[in-house]
């Protein structure tokens, strides 16, 4: 799976993550609420029609979880490292479908 185009930039003491929610077979997924964890507003992260999203994050660890209501998709909770100074990396979350 290949990284968000604009993976993360550094602004201020916040870093913005751009990341995206995609099925085993690399489709976007939306509708999917993103929480992650630290998160000190209550405006809910939801993946748009591409399955992208945008985080704003100081540098560490945090668990971020990924949901899609109504659908067959398992919820997702991985660990998302946010580096300090000017490096570049990205997020990405693969959903896998639950067992029937």
């Amino acid at each position: 799976m290949s990284p968000p185009s604009s993976p993360l930039t550094s602004s201020g003491h916040r870093t913005v993550v751009n990341g995206s929610v995609t099925d085993k077979q690399g489709r976007p997924v939306s509708g999917c609420s993103i929480d992650d964890e630290g998160r000190t507003t209550e405006e809910a992260i939801v993946t748009g029609p591409d399955g992208r999203f945008t985080l704003y994050k100081s540098p560490g660890t945090y668990k971020v979880t990924v949901v899609c209501p109504g659908t067959a998709y398992r919820r997702t909770t991985v660990n998302l490292t946010v580096p300090s100074g000017d490096r570049k990396a990205g997020v990405d979350f693969t959903i896998t479908v639950e067992p029937t």
